[in-house]
Protein backbone atom coordinates (compact mmCIF):
# COMPACT_ATOMS: atom_id res chain seq x y z
CA UNK A 1 0.00 0.00 0.00
CA UNK A 2 1.18 3.59 -0.97
CA UNK A 3 1.67 5.37 2.30
CA UNK A 4 1.56 8.38 0.54
CA UNK A 5 -1.63 7.74 -1.30
CA UNK A 6 -4.14 5.53 0.50
CA UNK A 7 -6.90 3.96 -1.27
CA UNK A 8 -9.74 5.97 0.73
CA UNK A 9 -7.50 8.72 -0.60
CA UNK A 10 -7.24 8.44 -4.00
CA UNK A 11 -11.18 7.14 -3.80
CA UNK A 12 -12.31 10.16 -2.21
CA UNK A 13 -10.12 12.42 -4.86
CA UNK A 14 -11.55 10.16 -7.88
CA UNK A 15 -15.28 10.71 -6.33
CA UNK A 16 -14.50 14.44 -6.20
CA UNK A 17 -13.25 14.81 -9.78
CA UNK A 18 -16.23 12.69 -10.91
CA UNK A 19 -18.72 14.80 -9.42
CA UNK A 20 -16.91 17.98 -10.34
CA UNK A 21 -16.96 16.63 -14.17
CA UNK A 22 -20.67 15.66 -13.73
CA UNK A 23 -21.59 19.40 -12.49
CA UNK A 24 -19.94 20.97 -15.20
CA UNK A 25 -21.31 18.41 -17.87
CA UNK A 26 -24.98 19.10 -16.58
CA UNK A 27 -24.50 22.97 -16.29
CA UNK A 28 -25.79 23.98 -19.62
CA UNK A 29 -28.46 21.59 -19.36
CA UNK A 30 -29.61 22.63 -16.09
CA UNK A 31 -29.17 26.61 -17.07
CA UNK A 32 -31.60 26.00 -19.81
CA UNK A 33 -34.09 23.85 -17.80
CA UNK A 34 -33.95 26.69 -14.91
CA UNK A 35 -34.63 29.44 -17.44
CA UNK A 36 -37.42 27.58 -19.10
CA UNK A 37 -39.17 27.05 -16.37
CA UNK A 38 -38.81 30.54 -14.52
CA UNK A 39 -39.97 32.11 -18.02
CA UNK A 40 -42.95 29.71 -17.93
CA UNK A 41 -43.98 30.28 -14.02
CA UNK A 42 -43.62 34.31 -14.93
CA UNK A 43 -45.39 34.73 -18.14
CA UNK A 44 -48.22 36.43 -18.13
CA UNK A 45 -51.26 36.17 -20.19
CA UNK A 46 -50.13 39.56 -22.21
CA UNK A 47 -46.85 38.41 -23.42
CA UNK A 48 -46.45 38.61 -27.23
CA UNK A 49 -45.46 36.25 -28.98
CA UNK A 50 -41.90 37.90 -29.65
CA UNK A 51 -41.23 37.24 -25.85
CA UNK A 52 -41.63 33.64 -26.59
CA UNK A 53 -39.59 33.79 -29.57
CA UNK A 54 -36.90 35.95 -26.93
CA UNK A 55 -37.55 33.22 -24.33
CA UNK A 56 -36.62 30.20 -26.82
CA UNK A 57 -33.85 31.75 -28.26
CA UNK A 58 -31.60 32.57 -24.98
CA UNK A 59 -32.82 28.58 -24.22
CA UNK A 60 -31.30 27.70 -27.42
CA UNK A 61 -28.04 29.57 -26.26
CA UNK A 62 -28.06 28.10 -23.09
CA UNK A 63 -28.10 24.96 -24.93
CA UNK A 64 -25.37 25.70 -27.78
CA UNK A 65 -22.54 25.41 -24.96
CA UNK A 66 -23.60 21.91 -24.63
CA UNK A 67 -20.70 19.33 -25.05
CA UNK A 68 -20.96 16.28 -27.35
CA UNK A 69 -21.32 13.65 -24.93
CA UNK A 70 -24.70 16.22 -23.78
CA UNK A 71 -26.01 16.26 -26.76
CA UNK A 72 -26.21 13.06 -27.15
CA UNK A 73 -27.90 12.37 -23.80
CA UNK A 74 -30.43 15.34 -25.05
CA UNK A 75 -31.20 13.16 -28.67
CA UNK A 76 -31.56 10.11 -26.55
CA UNK A 77 -33.63 11.36 -24.51
CA UNK A 78 -36.21 13.50 -26.63
CA UNK A 79 -36.51 9.80 -28.58
CA UNK A 80 -37.83 8.28 -25.80
CA UNK A 81 -40.16 11.26 -24.93
CA UNK A 82 -41.39 10.77 -29.21
CA UNK A 83 -41.99 6.87 -28.02
CA UNK A 84 -43.64 7.67 -24.36
CA UNK A 85 -45.85 10.27 -26.36
CA UNK A 86 -46.92 7.71 -28.95
CA UNK A 87 -48.06 5.50 -26.67
CA UNK A 88 -49.72 7.76 -24.65
CA UNK A 89 -51.31 11.07 -25.83
CA UNK A 90 -50.21 10.31 -29.19
CA UNK A 91 -49.92 14.07 -30.07
CA UNK A 92 -49.09 14.30 -33.21
CA UNK A 93 -47.39 17.76 -33.26
CA UNK A 94 -45.76 16.69 -29.94
CA UNK A 95 -44.22 13.85 -31.16
CA UNK A 96 -43.02 15.46 -34.11
CA UNK A 97 -41.31 17.95 -32.08
CA UNK A 98 -39.97 15.42 -29.76
CA UNK A 99 -38.13 13.33 -32.79
CA UNK A 100 -36.73 16.52 -34.51
CA UNK A 101 -35.86 18.23 -30.96
CA UNK A 102 -31.93 19.10 -31.34
CA UNK A 103 -32.05 20.14 -35.06
CA UNK A 104 -35.48 22.58 -34.29
CA UNK A 105 -33.49 24.23 -31.47
CA UNK A 106 -30.03 24.37 -33.05
CA UNK A 107 -27.54 23.07 -31.30
CA UNK A 108 -26.38 19.62 -33.24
Amino acid sequence: MNRQNPPITILAHSVYFTVKIMNIKMKNIARALIYATTYINLRDEDCDEQSDVDALESIAGYLSECTAEEIVLLKSIAKEMALEEKKSFNREDFVRDYENWVEEIGIE
